[in-house]
């Protein structure tokens, strides 16, 4: 009974929190979309993240790569894969891969045995983070934003 009291609060909030959201006022942007690339093959689920360089125009936005790499930017604030703000961005790429470790454990709330499963990073670290990507884009407005972004495994 308290695992259900517990999800008719949980889906109450969420509710409210969507409802909320829904009425936040939209923004223009610019579309923006690209492929990324490593050692010539299209990189597949990795987020690619836009973060305004400091003291720059801009508006954080992400997207997630497809099967041939190509990703499409969303912002909260402005519309699903409609790009971001115009302006000078610092980008990050990650992808987090799944590791099965053969190992098991108890899970008590769905009381079963589940495998335990691990996380790691499949792209270089250099590109996961803002203090140490080399990568930046500029979007433009009034102007087809495709920006690609070929990354180096030895990076």
């Amino acid at each position: 009974m308290k695992y259900s009291l517990n999800l008719i609060l949980v889906l109450a909030v969420l509710m409210i929190v969507v409802t909320g959201c829904s009425k936040v006022k939209r923004i223009k942007t610019e579309m923006v979309t690209g492929t990324v690339t490593m050692e010539g093959a299209p990189v597949a689920d990795a987020v690619v993240s836009f973060t305004p360089e400091k003291g720059a125009d801009g508006l954080a936005a992400c997207g997630r790569t497809d099967a041939k790499g190509v990703y499409t930017l969303s912002t909260v604030q402005g519309y699903e894969n409609q790009g971001t703000l115009p302006g000078k961005y610092i980008v990050t790429i990650s992808k987090s891969v799944q590791i099965d470790t053969g190992e098991t454990e108890e899970n008590e709330a769905l009381r079963e045995v589940v495998p335990v499963i691990e996380y790691t990073e499949g792209l270089p670290e250099v590109y996961k983070h803002t203090n140490t990507s080399p990568l930046r884009a500029t979007v433009t407005s009034g102007q087809e934003n495709k920006i690609d972004f070929t990354l180096e495994s030895s990076e």
